[in-house]
């Protein structure tokens, strides 16, 4: 068992969906939670960083276009 109450397997899927969302809109809650993952995740917080990388070089580019 994990510091909140879950268990590892548990923590990776209740997380799906806050990998898929910006940091900025992240709830209080979802941020407790990525900060758990990324502890016992680390391969993880760094897959999610590469990921907002990328969408932000695609963002840009779209923004360029227009």
């Amino acid at each position: 068992m994990l510091e909140n109450g879950e268990t590892p397997k548990q923590l990776l899927a209740r997380c799906k969906y806050i990998l898929a969302k910006k940091q900025n809109d992240w709830t209080e809650n979802q941020i407790q939670r990525a900060t758990l993952l990324f502890k016992y995740f680390p391969e993880l917080e760094t897959a999610y960083h590469q990921t907002l990388a990328f969408r932000n070089i695609y963002e840009n580019q779209q923004k360029s276009i227009c």
